[in-house]
């Protein structure tokens, strides 16, 4: 029978589910929870987004999450798919949902909280509350060591996210993932007044006057060298740019918002001098 899981609301509604048996993962901050409450020896599949833990890379790749192949999920045969509310197409996911194979969908999570609800949610689906728990538990003892980190600083650096993928470059405003980060690492991001992401001219770069450039690796193409953001118009003239303070993270450490958030909002603290 075809069960479809929205989340903590169908969970605190009483939908019955057995346990599975048969898991594929659709997204890498879904992943590494799954990996995060010992439940990986349930998984038959992934993302190609779905790269950490090392040895999910082993695991037989569905494709992007936002252009999922439904034949080659199914070929997996799986007994449930959990995925975020950015997968797709949806023509894809309404052929999963006819075909009986039960999915379960959880909001991508772009807040430390967000993190937490996902990880009860799938620990309930999978039958490990308690390790969801602990899971939970240390998230929590993680972030009071942050939040004490950050009471120390004396002011917040202002930061610029921004990525090219080839084009012209797009900035990160608020709404973002990269805007949360920011701000679960004691910065300030200096593009929140537009939301979402925006190319902007050399002049508005200069203008935004960042102390700090933040990029992903994967957003700048091969290699994600600082080289690339600094030959970006205008970046060389901004205090960022005269200080060559540019920060480069992993895109899925920085942006995932899995049980890595922590980790990479004090790594990205620490970056700032």
């Amino acid at each position: 029978m075809k069960r479809l899981f929205l989340g903590a609301l169908a969970l605190a509604a009483g939908a019955a589910h057995a346990a599975p048996e048969r898991l594929v993962a659709v997204g890498g901050a879904v992943n590494e929870i799954i990996y995060a409450l010992g439940a990986e020896e349930l998984l038959v599949g992934n993302c190609v987004s779905s790269y950490y833990p090392p040895e999910a890379l082993k695991l037989p790749k569905v494709g992007y999450q936002r252009m999922l192949p439904a034949e080659g999920i199914l070929s997996l045969n799986p007994d449930l798919v959990i995925l975020t509310d950015k997968a797709g197409p949806p023509a894809v996911i309404q052929q999963l949902e006819c075909t009986g194979v039960d999915v379960l969908k959880v909001p991508a999570a772009e807040s430390f909280e967000g993190v937490l609800e996902t990880v009860q949610v799938i620990g309930s689906q999978l039958e490990r509350t308690e390790q969801a728990e602990e899971l939970i538990a240390r998230l929590k003892t993680e972030k009071a060591i942050l939040d004490a980190e950050l009471e120390q600083q004396e002011s917040a650096p202002k930061v610029l996210f921004i990525l090219t993928h080839g084009g012209a470059p797009s900035v990160g405003g608020a709404g973002t993932a990269a805007d949360a980060m920011i701000a679960l690492s004691g910065g300030e991001n200096v593009a929140t007044a537009f939301n979402g992401y925006k190319p902007l001219s050399p002049e508005e770069l200069i203008e935004l006057a960042p102390e700090y450039v933040l990029s992903s690796k994967s957003g700048v193409g091969p290699g994600g060298s600082t080289e690339a953001i600094l030959k970006i118009p205008g970046v060389a003239l901004t205090p960022a740019g005269k200080k060559n303070q540019i920060i480069m993270m992993d895109s899925l450490l920085l942006l995932g918002f899995g049980p890595r958030t922590v980790e990479a909002a004090l790594q990205l603290h620490n970056a700032y001098d």
